[in-house]
């Protein structure tokens, strides 16, 4: 039996520091303006070194994205859904809690749109666990209704982040979870007081 060896810490700092430096750079100008130089040099690095790990900023931004989903899928595995499907704002503060700690870097990649496959990739992981939720419901009794009310929801909940990342932020995001949560479990009548 193989045994898995474990990344080499000096690989990972280097991997991390590339990262950072990425992310800071994107948190300061426009992602098409970032070029592996400027990466470089705030990683205190050569561009060779760069080019070891990644292709280029579209690779390293992709992993940064990757990091964020695997993210997301460890901390729903955490959250027993099926308990809080009638009480969803729990599953909305733990997602508060994930973006609060890097709360610059998805405020970039949520406005990057085009440049950035963050929001799909959020979309298919958080569908596929409400889906899985979903399938125990005694009230969705067709497939098609179980795609399509996993999408609803999701597409709903990533446009209402999506919306505040993109606004003044003049909103805690943490009420903003709150609303999201009351109109997935009781759609528009959550709202009222």
């Amino acid at each position: 039996m193989e045994k898995t060896r474990k990344p080499d810490r000096r690989v990972l700092r280097t991997k991390n520091a590339i990262k950072n430096s990425f992310i800071s750079l994107l948190i300061e100008k426009d992602m098409v303006d970032i070029t592996i130089k400027d990466i470089a040099d705030r990683a205190d690095c050569d561009r060779k070194t760069v080019y070891n790990y990644y292709e280029g900023t579209f690779s390293i931004l992709e992993e940064i994205e990757n990091d964020f989903i695997q993210l997301l899928e460890v901390s729903s595995r955490q959250l027993d859904f099926k308990t809080y499907i009638n009480d969803p704002i729990t599953i909305f503060e733990k997602l508060t809690e994930i973006l609060n700690e890097n709360l610059d870097l998805y405020t970039n990649l949520m406005k990057l749109n085009s440049n950035s496959q963050l929001v799909s990739k959020m979309v298919q992981s958080i569908r596929l666990k409400i889906k899985e939720v979903l399938m125990e419901s005694p009230l969705i009794n067709k497939e098609y209704d179980l795609d399509l009310t996993a999408l609803y929801i999701t597409s709903g909940l990533i446009g209402i982040y999506q919306e505040w990342f993109n606004s003044d932020k003049s909103i805690p995001l943490s009420k903003i979870s709150k609303q999201a949560g009351l109109l997935v479990y009781n759609g528009i009548n959550g709202l009222k007081k």
